[in-house]
């Protein structure tokens, strides 16, 4: 037994060493963090991304190919917009707040980026993370997702590729905003996830952060920011979701006979919503970056040149 255990611990600190001096043989160039300065590869090539929500979008964004990230916690799965951005070798390191370590070491990264959503133990997770690679730690709050980018741009040596997608952004802002006129007026947008309704508050949720740039702003019925981005729903408040235009984020589970979305469809105070809807997946749209940002602007733009 002492014998195997010997064996494992000598493999474990030749694959730590292998790792180091790959390390090592890269040239590296200081950046900051949210916690500091850290040294990282100016051209890294094996990226592991912690988080699978706000940091893995922007990363594919800029052309790069992680080759391990998590599965989405907030939404369960990739937006259409990633999933046809990651490689098909992309492994999976586990949940953003449960990660394998184990798997992670085996993959060999020579950058980890990790965001500063609330993990149990954030300090202790970059700290594994970093004896292991060097690791960035990025702030991923949704007001701040152009700063996501960027923060991602410069700590991989793509700040002129993020710059040149945010540049798009604000074009296409503009273009939208030129087709839109007028019409720019009170905006709602509710989710409907399996057992209940929100809708996701004007001053702290991404979404909304590109409906503001167009001019939308919430019916005066609706709170406007809180200390988390949604308001729950009694069905009995359904009213509150009136708007001119009615951004309606559906969650897979509620959908299918029985379901919350059939619930609340077959409501006479829903039915009576006067504003124009549109219907939009969860997962595609409620959390994202600059691709997101880019579709939702699209769409918007189809629906108010059909009206």
């Amino acid at each position: 037994m002492k014998k195997r255990i010997a064996i494992i611990a000598l493999g474990l600190a030749a694959t730590l060493s292998a790792i180091g001096q790959q390390a090592i043989a890269q040239e590296t160039r200081p950046i900051k963090d949210l916690i500091g300065t850290v040294e990282v590869p100016v051209d890294p090539k094996r990226i592991v991304v912690s988080d699978g929500d706000f940091i893995l979008q922007p990363t594919v964004a800029l052309g790069l190919k992680p080759i391990g990230a998590s599965r989405p916690s907030g939404t369960g799965e990739y937006s259409s917009v990633v999933a046809e951005r990651i490689s098909p070798d992309m492994k999976y390191i586990g949940e953003q707040r449960n990660p394998s370590f184990e798997d992670i070491l085996a993959m060999e990264p020579d950058l980890i980026l990790m965001s500063n959503d609330d993990v149990p133990d954030q300090k202790g997770m970059y700290e594994r993370f970093s004896a292991i690679a060097p690791t960035v730690l990025i702030n991923r709050e949704q007001l701040v997702w152009k700063q996501t980018l960027r923060d991602i741009g410069a700590a991989t040596s793509r700040s002129a590729q993020a710059e040149e997608l945010l540049a798009r952004y604000e074009t296409r802002v503009k273009e939208v905003r030129a087709v839109i006129g007028e019409r720019a007026g009170t905006a709602s947008v509710p989710r409907i996830r399996p057992d209940h309704v929100r809708y996701m508050l004007q001053d702290k949720s991404f979404i909304w952060d590109v409906l503001k740039s167009l001019g939308f702003h919430a019916p005066e019925k609706q709170q406007k920011t809180g200390d988390v981005p949604f308001v729950r729903l009694n069905l009995e408040s359904i009213d509150v979701l009136d708007a001119d235009l009615i951004l309606v984020l559906e969650d897979p589970g509620a959908k299918g006979a029985g379901g919350m979305v059939e619930k609340v469809s077959e409501l006479p105070a829903y039915k009576a919503l006067s504003g124009n809807r549109l219907t939009l997946s969860t997962s595609e749209y409620l959390f994202g970056n600059v691709l997101t940002a880019l579709e939702l602007l699209d769409l918007i733009e189809a629906h108010y040149k059909k009206s």
